[in-house]
């Protein structure tokens, strides 16, 4: 009975393991869809290489698709997949409009099946009453093969998944699952966990990580002090890369503290890391607001009536009247310039 059971629990956690192995894969079909560009008004004449040529000086573009009807003909539309979608974003901006061998090509990110026919029942309510019948080539399919994995990803429920997984992935924007529609709204709607870690001391934040290093780096740099349940470094969500600062929890409140006194002996790839204890997120909010309810005069202009003599004082006893003219007459040409919100006082010339 008792090898029963440990059998069924191996093949429990086997397919726990397989199901989160999907899930992130599933995540990373997700992102990739974020860094495709659909071009749109494409000339006939076009190849493959002139796009990739086109499009790979703004970054690393990984594929280029010429779109195709079923009997071979063009129809003037392509998919340009870059590997990071910063640079997707950079290639739009730049080049939506640019005229490629005589034509003005439009650029514009990929959208999803579903979303797209959304937006074009919606143009053609509006023109309808024309009389004519608008066709738009850029409705177009994510390869076969995606379109399968996410049909596959339906039956697996995103409850069973662990959720002790720490990849950065998981810090990613519910908006990647737009890009391939209601095949993964299931994912989106998965509850946010607040996590109580930090009230428990064992969680340590950490500042100046280099940008190149990985959770494995960081957990095995902390693992010195004693065992450790993640080290997470936070990701940018626009740019998707490391802030240069990260989240490591201990398994023991001692080891924390350990890590907290560790001072400039702790480094990593040559960065002095900068350890401090975790805050809880209510604790940044209130430290937040208390810093904006302060308000820091930056153009030192608590400054702008140093030295001035006015009329009537006592200090303007003995000073002639072109004198005070002059004086007026800069006083004026100060209030003027200082008009200019980019124009501060400068404290060393005083």
């Amino acid at each position: 009975m008792g090898k029963l059971n440990k059998k069924g629990v191996e093949q429990k956690l086997a397919f726990k393991k397989e199901q989160k192995l999907k899930y992130k894969n599933l995540k990373d079909v997700l992102r990739a869809n974020r860094a495709k560009l659909i071009v749109k008004n494409l000339p006939f004449k076009a190849t493959e290489e002139d796009l990739k040529s086109l499009f790979q000086q703004y970054g690393d573009v990984e594929s280029v698709n010429i779109l195709k009807k079923s009997d071979g003909k063009l129809v003037g539309c392509a998919f340009i997949q870059f590997r990071l979608v910063q640079k997707a974003a950079k290639a739009r901006h730049y080049l939506n409009g640019y005229k490629f061998l005589d034509r003005d090509i439009e650029v514009d990110f990929a959208k999803s099946k579903n979303n797209y026919e959304k937006e074009r029942e919606t143009s053609n309510a509006c023109v309808k009453s024309e009389g004519t019948q608008s066709i738009d080539l850029s409705i177009v399919k994510i390869e076969d093969d995606i379109q399968e994995e996410i049909k596959n990803e339906d039956k697996l429920d995103p409850q069973d998944i662990s959720g002790t997984d720490t990849d950065s992935s998981d810090l990613e924007s519910s908006s990647d699952t737009d890009m391939l529609g209601e095949d993964t709204e299931n994912i989106s709607k998965k509850p946010r966990v607040v996590s109580n870690d930090v009230m428990e001391g064992k969680t340590v934040f950490v500042k100046n990580v280099p940008f190149s290093a990985t959770n494995e780096d960081l957990k095995q740099c902390m693992v010195q002090f004693g065992p450790v349940y993640y080290a997470l470094i936070c990701i940018d969500h626009l740019t998707e890369h490391s802030k240069g600062t990260a989240f490591v929890k201990f398994v023991n409140k001692e080891d924390a503290d350990k890590c907290l006194q560790a001072g400039t002996e702790l480094t990593l790839q040559g960065n002095i890391l900068d350890c401090h204890p975790a805050l809880h997120k209510l604790d940044l909010d209130k430290k937040e607001k208390e810093k904006k309810a302060k308000q820091k005069d930056s153009r030192n202009l608590y400054l702008v009536k140093e030295g001035v003599i006015l009329a009537g004082t006592k200090a303007s006893e003995g000073v002639s009247t072109s004198d005070m003219s002059k004086r007026l007459q800069l006083e004026q040409y100060k209030t003027q310039m200082l008009r200019n919100l980019n124009i501060n006082i400068a404290t060393p010339m005083l």
